[in-house]
C-alpha cells in the first residue's frame, strides 16, 4: 500500500496532540504542577483460528496502569482513583466507546489480517540460512 506510511504519519500527528492533551489532563488530576510525564496507550486486537476476534485498550500515566476499555460491556475502567473522572466522562458520551469497539473489531481486525499478509509473503521469499559442516 503505497499510502501506507504517508496515512499513517498523518494520523499519529494528530495523536501527538492528543497525548500532550492528555498528559496535561493526567498531570492536573494527580496533582503534578512540573515535570517530565508520559501518558501512553496500548491496543491489540486477536483473530482466533475459530474466526472469533478480542482486543484490548488500555492507557497509563508515567508507566503505571491509568485506566482501561472493556469492549464486551462498552465501558471504561478507571485503575487509580483520579482517573475514575475521565472514566466516568468516557462513559456519559457512548460515542467514545463505540468508536474504540468499532476500531478493535473492524479496522484493527483489516490492518492485521493485512499485516499477516503481508508477514506471510516475506516468509515465503526468505532464503535458509547457508550451513557448512567441518572436521574441524
Amino acid at each position: 500500500d503505497p499510502q501506507y506510511w504517508e496515512g499513517q504519519t498523518e494520523n499519529f500527528r494528530g495523536v501527538e496532540q492528543g497525548m500532550r492533551a492528555n498528559v496535561g489532563i493526567a498531570m492536573e488530576r494527580l496533582n503534578h504542577t512540573q515535570g517530565l510525564h508520559s501518558f501512553q496507550e496500548m491496543y491489540g486486537c486477536e483473530l482466533r483460528g475459530d474466526g472469533s476476534i478480542g482486543g484490548f485498550s488500555q492507557y497509563a500515566y508515567n508507566g503505571e496502569d491509568f485506566l482501561s476499555f472493556d469492549k464486551d460491556q462498552m465501558r471504561y475502567i478507571a485503575t487509580p482513583t483520579p482517573a475514575q473522572v475521565s472514566v466516568d466522562r468516557w462513559d456519559s458520551e457512548e460515542s467514545i466507546a463505540q468508536r474504540d469497539k468499532a476500531y478493535l473489531e473492524e479496522e484493527c481486525i483489516e490492518w492485521l489480517q493485512k499485516y499477516m499478509q503481508y508477514g506471510a509473503e516475506s516468509l515465503l521469499r526468505r532464503v535458509p540460512p547457508g550451513t557448512m559442516v567441518s572436521r574441524r
